[in-house]
């Protein structure tokens, strides 16, 4: 009787392990188990892990999805004027240059700032406003104000602060940008003719021109933004002498 006891004990034991062990089971079902060197169990949600795909599919997705627009459009990875190939970008369904322009065309006058080459490589050149029309490659043109704006509302920010969205992270003296748009604006500063030609503001502000005249044969209205702050200006018309940077949209 002893004996019996003692076996119909250990047979409950064993059954109460197997249970504990299924309860075990059914606890982790959700989980992927990596057993480390140490014998210890490092427990990942399986949840997380499918979120971690998802993320990453969802990544590749827009990878996909911006490429497959800038094919639709007809927008190459780079667009040459004069031998020199700059960078583009797609935004908000246009293809822009995602640098300033350096090319030196027949018409207007342009310059470096300061006239040091090394302003040219950094920032773009300086033109003025007969150069700048006659600066883009066949097929592109200066922006119209209109699109500038355009951008800006894309971006998803009011004009005190959508600024940041247009400029470089680096830079800036004052305040980068987050370049969210991926414009990647520098600041190429302005020269101007008085009774010479001064340059102002290289490395803290930037100018380009738009196509969308203010006053006829006299001004047109320029993208202003400042390492000061991150507002986005397109209502400041300059002189058409004066001398700033150039970017080009494709046109459709």
């Amino acid at each position: 009787m002893k004996n019996f006891r003692m076996c119909h004990c250990e047979t409950l034991w064993v059954v109460a392990i197997s249970l504990l062990l299924m309860s075990g089971c059914s606890l982790y079902d959700n989980y992927d188990i990596d057993l480390m060197n140490d014998g210890n169990a490092s427990i990942d949600s399986s949840s997380d892990a499918a979120d971690s795909g998802s993320s990453l599919s969802s990544s590749s997705t827009e990878e996909d999805s911006s490429s497959s627009e800038a094919k639709d459009i007809g927008c190459e990875a780079t667009v040459e004027r004069g031998g020199v190939q700059y960078a583009t970008v797609v935004i908000h369904e246009n293809c822009w240059m995602a640098e300033n322009l350096r090319y030196e065309p027949a018409a207007g006058n342009t310059m470096c700032y300061d006239n040091d080459a090394a302003n040219c490589e950094t920032y773009g050149r300086l033109y003025d406003y007969p150069a700048a029309a006659a600066a883009c490659p066949t097929g592109w043109r200066l922006p119209t104000g209109d699109e500038y704006e355009a951008l800006r509302a894309y971006s998803g920010s009011n004009k005190d602060e959508a600024g940041a969205h247009f400029k470089s992270t680096t830079g800036w003296k004052g305040e980068n940008g987050d370049n969210k748009l991926k414009f990647s604006a520098l600041p190429g500063g302005f020269c101007y003719v008085e009774h010479e030609v001064e340059c102002k503001f290289v490395g803290s502000v930037g100018y380009w021109w738009t196509s969308t005249e203010k006053v006829m044969d006299e001004n047109h209205l320029t993208l202003y933004l400042s390492g000061d702050r991150q507002d986005f200006t397109i209502s400041l018309p300059m002189e058409n002498e004066s001398m700033l940077s150039v970017r080009c949209i494709k046109d459709k």
